[in-house]
């Protein structure tokens, strides 16, 4: 056996440090290596070795290694065990499993981390408390010289950030790492991660902006791909979302029907794009992130606000109820699957929100027909002043419809506005279009 570090871990670099912390509760023990014993031990548990490695005394005066095949031994053991806490040790013993599998020495890093908190809160020396935790005597010495020279670290950062640092968001990594020791912290584990964040953020700040380069030279698959991997990167950041969004408000839409409809009704807009077709890798189901975008006449020098997220849906619709009358609006959709975006975002055709038409009336005159319909109630909230509402005119026994006039934004609804000139003795319908 090898002597003791002279640093001790930092983090313990385990998932879900809570759930370990929750389940060695439950069996009512400080730390793994009082857990991961055989059943009738875990009232009488031996003395282990964890300076190099996690060990277990084993038959002739032998030491056992905690490896997945001693692992393997006491799931089997615990499976015919009556005992009622086997449910409780067999959970421990997966997430013991998992532990070894991303770190060969990932037991001993999470018993010496706990060990190294343990010891300064118990009563007496640390070298008594170290042999009260089931610390072999001849480590424990050694063990106690060393967590003395440790300093106190914030444990809610260093618990927390393995698994923010392994579900990619990267902000808020940062923000733990700004309370743990700078590097060289004596944990190269938290060193480790500390220098690969730094080139994750470097690189994912690079792919955005090659993304808007690539934009503004009309190449429109190079910069989905890159918005695409700055994704990947950063699960947190919503930039590469609303990059893929004003890329496609910036391409030219392609010829034949919309992807994206829109259709204005009395309780929202309602939203239907044709399904995204592909299938991903490792079976995720694609969903939808849909956006809505102010699409508003503004003066010279005016900024637009920025897209409005409405929400996810696994469903090629939505309606959005929240959007007041008056508005002329776009909507956006991209394609995501286990939270990452997966393609290219949908554009639709820019709709005026506004309520169908009720009890529209005609009223024929001199050289105009004046057209009046009844409103219908306003919807609470501010109003946002009165977008123009175009208006056809059909004509009967045939296809073609005719545009013929507009409600200016000084008309509210239900007045009468005259159209351009219908020809004399033509006949025919009219309706309101959303558009």
């Amino acid at each position: 056996m090898h002597g003791a570090p002279a640093l001790l871990p930092v983090i313990p670099a385990v998932v879900d440090f809570a759930g370990w912390q929750g389940e060695l509760d439950d069996l009512g023990v400080p730390h793994p290596a009082r857990a991961l014993l055989p059943p009738g031990r875990l009232d009488a548990p031996p003395e282990f070795r964890v300076l190099d490695g996690l060990w277990f005394p084993a038959r002739g005066h032998r030491w056992r290694r905690a490896d997945p095949g001693y692992l393997a031994e006491l799931a089997d053991d615990w499976r015919q065990s009556a005992d009622p806490r086997a449910r409780t040790v067999l959970a421990l013993l997966r997430r013991a499993e998992q532990a070894l599998q991303l770190d060969p020495m990932g037991l001993r890093r999470l018993t010496l981390y706990q060990l190294t908190e343990l010891a300064p809160a118990e009563r007496g020396s640390a070298e008594e408390t170290l042999r009260r935790l089931g610390v072999h005597p001849a480590e424990a010495a050694a063990l106690a010289a060393a967590t003395t020279v440790r300093p106190r670290v914030d444990r809610t950062a260093a618990e927390g950030l393995w698994d923010t640092w392994t579900g990619r968001r990267l902000d808020e990594v940062g923000a733990l790492l700004s309370r743990l020791p700078d590097a060289p912290s004596g944990d190269q584990v938290l060193d480790a991660v500390r220098h690969h964040h730094r080139s994750e953020l470097a690189d994912r700040d690079t792919l955005l902006g090659e993304a808007a380069v690539h934009a503004q030279h009309g190449e429109r698959a190079a910069a989905v791909r890159c918005c695409l991997r700055a994704a990947r990167i950063d699960r947190t950041d919503r930039r590469p979302l609303l990059e893929l969004v004003r890329i496609a408000e910036a391409a030219e839409q392609p010829p034949g029907p919309a992807r994206l409809r829109a259709e204005p009704t009395a309780t929202g807009v309602e939203l239907r794009w044709s399904p995204f077709s592909r299938r991903r890798p490792g079976g995720a189901p694609v969903g939808y992130q849909v956006f809505r975008l102010d699409a508003t006449d503004l003066p010279p020098g005016s900024r637009p606000a920025g897209p409005v997220r409405l929400g996810s849906t696994d469903r090629p619709e939505l309606l959005d109820a929240a959007v007041p009358f008056g508005h002329r609006v776009r909507y956006a959709v991209v394609p995501v699957a286990a939270d990452l975006p997966v393609g290219a975002a949908v554009l639709g055709p820019t709709v005026v929100v506004a309520p169908p038409p009720t009890q529209l009336r005609l009223a024929p005159g001199r050289n105009a027909v004046a057209v009046s319909r009844t409103p219908r109630p306003r919807r609470p909230g501010p109003s946002p002043g009165l977008a123009p509402v175009p208006a056809d005119r059909l004509r009967p026994r045939a296809a073609m419809l005719s545009r013929v006039g507009r409600r200016p934004r000084s008309s509210p609804p239900g007045r009468r506005w005259c159209p351009r000139r219908p020809r004399p003795g033509s006949t025919g319908g009219w309706r309101r279009r959303p558009g």
